[in-house]
């Protein structure tokens, strides 16, 4: 996604962002608004009873498979900084890894164990099973949800479009 924007492939890019996360660009090289805000929050397949099957931080005997995005991802380096932060061990042994969410999500439904999703993806309406936040509000990484333009001249629509966004 960086690489179209950056060679104006794609007109808009837009993404999940905090101040750990490094996208392949210099963000002072294209105009951006912050259109949202949410959380990447762990996420465990449920056991009968609803409570996480995986439930963090784990311990020295019953380590918890981590599903992980590729270290070069944002998303991969918003989880790592946080979990290099804490004060407190985890007991995460590195399971699987995607750079994509969506296949993230699917090894958690299959229970194959823990990803940090972001919580507008988690428990639509369509998921089943359902998921549940695998540890207390601690683990969970705020983001913002951010739009970048790419530079030069866009066509009408795609112009109109950004300055309604700006207008916001």
């Amino acid at each position: 996604c960086t690489r179209a924007l950056i060679h104006s492939d794609c007109h808009f890019m837009l993404c999940l962002t905090n101040a750990d996360s490094v996208l392949g660009f210099n963000r002072e090289d294209y105009a951006s608004k912050t259109v949202g805000r949410d959380f990447l929050v762990p996420v465990s397949a449920a056991n009968e009873d609803g409570t996480p099957l995986y439930l963090l931080p784990g311990s020295s005997d019953k380590l918890i498979p981590h599903l992980v995005y590729s270290e070069r991802s944002a998303l991969g380096q918003m989880v790592g900084a946080m979990l290099g932060r804490r004060q407190t061990p985890n007991f995460l042994k590195r399971h699987s890894e995607s750079p994509a969410a969506v296949n993230l999500k699917s090894l958690v439904e299959e229970k194959h164990g823990v990803a940090w999703i972001a919580s507008m993806r988690v428990n639509r309406a369509s998921d089943h099973p359902p998921l549940v936040q695998a540890g207390d509000d601690s683990w969970r990484i705020p983001v913002d949800i951010t739009i970048f333009r790419a530079n030069g001249d866009l066509p009408a629509v795609a112009d109109n479009f950004w300055h309604t966004i700006e207008e916001l």
